[in-house]
């Protein structure tokens, strides 16, 4: 019988070496084969195991190849790397992987079989072969991360935090969810729904629970409960909020933060904007399940804000378009898809729509930034090169957070005022 999660995984792959995001493509796997599925656990486990471990897995497949991994079909090549990492990582028997894989590949890829039979044969002898001569490669392939950004984390946080950092981002990730304060207390929520969770210190009302489909949530229909991860809100936390304020959140997405913002204070005024129209529909409706009074939603480039908005709000948010590399914890296919050209890019884009924001606060008003990277240009770079052309603001607080210090995804915060005498007409 072919086990029905690992055939899941595999086919989840082969989406996301197609350039399918992770999670979608495991979503629509899922979906195929029935949202409830009894094995969606384990095949979403595996899958992310997969991706979290690929440089580690294609090093030790690559000296068990006659030829390039990447030249292999897709369903062959996502099928060496599960074997791989049962056999590396997860450490069952070479017997029950060996005899598990060439079954698999029967239903998905038979002419490959004897592939797939021998190289596993192969490497469950040979193991993860030689590390590489090159310290810092060493410890990329070993610890499963890019050579180029392991280099730079050694620069800027030592060995000790760099593999702290590593080993979090190669550990599986509870959910955390963020208990509405219009609703009650995380306390008051795992009284009421007999649900055993954990606390965060950074974050009063984030919660960590098991991992599992959010629609099925304890009280997830009844607003107790959001998906936000302990970063994300601390970021919402940080910004300064009084009553009757109108607020902005510039790059809102989906409105998590919006929404957070309004179970903080709800006597304010919210704007939603997203270059993304489609991404702000949910808002309206995720606003009623939560009780909330809904945002205002509006489709704007935060770059070039509409010229009737600008010097209205007294605090506006920039949560940044990043590079992630904070977050390779929940989202592991960033280690293979950011490079650090992307990161300069990237660090282009953030200074631009900083910029823009800024031209949207009102005299005495804050400007927070927000980017889930540590990376220097998308951080201190932009913050310091916006203050540099911006002689009315003032840096008043700033965060970083870090899984070796916080034990949280990667943040950068800074919150910024500006004065009361700046005049913001010249734009």
């Amino acid at each position: 019988m072919i086990d029905a999660a690992r055939q899941l995984a595999v086919r989840a792959a082969v989406r996301l070496d197609a350039g399918v995001n992770a999670e979608m493509a495991l979503d629509q796997e899922l979906r195929a084969a029935g949202i409830d599925h009894p094995q969606r656990p384990r095949a979403t486990d595996l899958f992310y195991q997969m991706v979290r471990w690929q440089i580690r897995l294609d090093h030790a497949l690559s000296h068990c190849l006659s030829r390039p991994l990447r030249d292999l079909q897709p369903e062959v090549r996502a099928m060496l790397r599960l074997g791989a990492l049962e056999l590396l990582v997860e450490r069952h028997p070479a017997y029950a992987v060996v005899d598990s894989s060439v079954s698999l590949a029967g239903k998905l890829a038979p002419a490959a079989k004897g592939l797939v039979n021998a190289v596993l044969r192969r490497l469950a002898t040979a193991g993860d072969g030689p590390w590489p001569e090159d310290p810092v490669l060493a410890l990329a392939v070993r610890h499963a991360h890019p050579a180029w950004l392991v280099g730079r984390w050694l620069a800027q946080f030592g060995q000790d935090d760099t593999l702290a950092i590593m080993a979090w981002n190669n550990s599986r990730p509870p959910l955390w969810v963020r208990v509405n304060r219009m609703r009650g207390t995380p306390a008051a929520y795992q009284d009421q729904f007999q649900v055993t969770g954990e606390p965060h210190p950074e974050a009063p009302t984030a919660l960590a629970l098991a991992a599992q489909p959010v629609r099925k949530l304890a009280g997830y229909g009844q607003g107790w409960v959001t998906p936000q991860g302990v970063g994300s809100q601390v970021v919402s936390a940080m910004l300064p909020l009084s009553p009757g304020w109108r607020v902005a959140d510039v790059c809102a997405g989906h409105g998590t933060k919006a929404l957070a913002l309004l179970e903080r204070q709800s006597r304010i005024e919210v704007l939603a904007g997203d270059l993304r129209p489609e991404a702000l529909r949910l808002i309206p409706g995720e606003a009623r399940r939560l009780g909330l009074p809904a945002p205002l939603t509006r489709s704007l480039d935060a770059a070039h804000p509409p010229r009737e908005l600008l010097g209205s709000f007294q605090a506006v948010l920039v949560d940044a378009p990043c590079s992630g590399l904070g977050t390779l914890q929940r989202h592991p296919e960033l280690r293979h898809r950011c490079q650090l050209e992307d990161v300069a890019r990237l660090a282009g884009e953030q200074a631009r729509i900083l910029a823009g924001a800024a031209s949207l606060v009102a005299e005495g008003g804050v400007l927070q930034y927000a980017v889930c990277s540590w990376e220097p240009e998308e951080t201190t770079a932009v913050v310091e090169g916006f203050l540099g052309t911006h002689p009315g603001f003032a840096q008043v607080g700033r965060r970083w957070l870090t899984p070796c210090r916080e034990n949280t995804e990667g943040f950068f915060i800074a919150v910024l005022r500006r004065s009361l005498a700046e005049d913001h007409s010249g734009r």
